[in-house]
């Protein structure tokens, strides 16, 4: 039999608009489609948020702060935005201020959490469990806001309470552990300073990081960049923390005014604290310096103060349009059962992630956009029925929470991926037909919400994925056929898969 032939789009910027065709294998809303192509021509932003199964964010090789280490369409995703479309990024993703690990994870103190190159960015937090004494003069360490001081300390449990989120178990599947998020596998968690206490890192901790090559400094010189900080906020007490930007090269700090987090109320648990500083001079595109930011002052002086509790932080360009991929969810083995318990259960965690979402995205100049994009089926069987479900529960979940903090419900749109054919997985080969229709059902029916559904089947076949690498070899990973390989080329696997779901949905008219 013929191998049958591809439909190709290439996108190219005209200064006004991008021509587009329909394409097959596409169902549902032009939302996404518009947001995109606004962004490829440089009219507004958009900021991706990925959940689901492993390969969101799946590990295929390499160490911590690799190209191959967390990859999947998280990590893909970036490439073809910012790679293959020429969008320019204007935002690391917004990031958990702690996490909860296992001892074997291989994640040391300091080490960064996310990928250098295919993010820009990294990232170095506490080793999640473990407080820190901080530098000399200290009186308390930093620890987790869940776990250990958490446990025990009655702002930490006012404050949890207060935001509202599960730290139950996922029955029926307790291995799955807490109803939290998990940023690139890991446990969500909030960095936490009890009351009484003071701390400041010794400066290689807990900040936001800019390697020098990062897209986000070299779009122009000296870029004007803010730090911002997503805190928790107690109903009482003296907590205070400064936020901070730094120029590695030469210690140029920049430090935001005193934040106090006391004045927390009904619906009032949250907020946000932000500095902003000047980039780094550029020089035929690469950067003077690598850049930091943190909410414990970087030794700068004036430490953290507790009761302090950070939620998420990230860096944002200032003045510019582009993308920013967020990682919401990343749940090894998870059916859409599970990612529908794990978003219906996290109160006023998943309500100021929505919220800040937008709101650097405003800062920066954009509409406050975004698109959600869920990966999941691989891992069943499932129902039809089941995942239609469950599906359109995480759909509405996120709508309504998206209003419920203030965000234009037209400014939210949605992407479904089952997942890539793979015969060699399970029963996968028969399963995925029913899975790939119940997602074509989700998006069909909940058009009117901005929900589109892209079958990878229609660009990638499993013969593709086999044959279709660099030299002729395969795009799956070399474990088996249940992941892709991301290894920074875009004829292999989460490259390829994701730039072609990407444009085809940005085609579709």
């Amino acid at each position: 039999m013929a191998k049958r032939s591809k439909t190709t789009v290439i996108f190219k910027k005209t200064g006004a608009s991008v021509s587009s065709v329909p394409m097959a294998g596409v169902n549902g809303s032009t939302r996404a489609g518009v947001f995109l192509r606004d962004a490829v021509n440089g009219t507004d932003s958009v900021d991706i948020i990925t959940i689901g199964d492993s390969n969101t964010g799946f590990q295929s090789g390499g160490v911590p702060g690799s190209a191959a280490y967390a990859y999947g369409y998280t990590c893909g995703l970036h490439r073809a935005l910012g790679c293959f479309m020429g969008i320019p990024m204007y935002a690391t993703a917004l990031i958990p201020t702690a996490l909860e690990s296992g001892s074997s994870s291989g994640f040391g103190r300091g080490d960064p959490i996310v990928g250098v190159n295919p993010l820009g960015t990294n990232v170095k937090c506490e080793w999640p469990g473990t407080a820190d004494s901080g530098v000399a003069g200290a009186t308390g360490p930093v620890s987790r806001l869940e776990h250990r001081v958490g446990q025990s300390d009655a702002n930490a449990i006012a404050l949890k309470t207060n935001l509202g989120y599960s730290t139950a178990t996922d029955n029926p599947d307790e291995g799955f552990g807490k109803l939290l998020p998990r940023f690139t596998g890991f446990l969500w968690d909030g960095a936490f300073v009890a009351a009484g206490n003071t701390y400041t890192s010794d400066g290689t901790k807990n900040f936001v990081y800019l390697k020098a090559s990062s897209p986000i400094l070299n779009a122009q010189s000296q870029p004007s960049l803010q730090y911002r900080c997503v805190y928790g906020k107690f109903a009482s007490g003296s907590g205070t923390f400064r936020t901070t930007g730094l120029i590695l090269t030469g210690f140029v700090a920049t430090e935001g005014s005193i934040t106090q987090t006391s004045g927390g109320s009904a619906n009032n648990w949250y907020g946000t604290s932000t500095v902003t500083f000047t980039g780094p001079t550029v020089t035929n595109g690469v950067a003077a310096s690598d850049v930091c930011a943190s909410w414990d002052n970087i030794s700068q002086g004036d430490p953290v103060v507790g009761p302090f509790a950070g939620l998420w932080h990230s860096i944002c360009r200032l003045n510019s349009k582009g993308y920013a991929v967020n990682n919401y969810i990343y749940q090894g083995g998870a059916q859409s059962i599970h990612l529908r318990n794990r978003l219906e259960s996290n109160g006023g965690v998943l309500d100021s992630y929505l919220k800040e979402i937008a709101a650097r995205q405003i800062a920066a100049s954009g509409s406050g956009r975004a698109i959600v994009w869920i990966n999941v089926g691989i891992n069943g069987p499932e129902s039809g029925a089941s995942f239609i479900t469950n599906i359109t529960a995480c759909i509405n979940k996120l709508i309504e929470r998206w209003e419920a903090v203030g965000n234009n419900a037209n400014n939210l749109a949605f992407i479904i991926s089952a997942s890539h054919p793979a015969p060699a997985v399970s029963t996968w080969a028969a399963d995925r037909a029913t899975t790939v229709a119940a997602a074509a059902t989700v998006a069909t029916n909940n058009a009117s919400k901005g929900v589109v559904a892209v079958d990878v089947a229609q660009f990638y076949s499993a013969q593709d994925l086999l044959t279709g690498g660099v030299s002729g070899s395969t795009m799956y990973d070399a474990a088996g056929q249940a992941h892709l390989r991301g290894f920074n080329d875009q004829s292999n696997g989460y490259d390829a898969v994701a730039t072609a779901m990407i444009s085809a949905v940005c085609s579709y008219v």
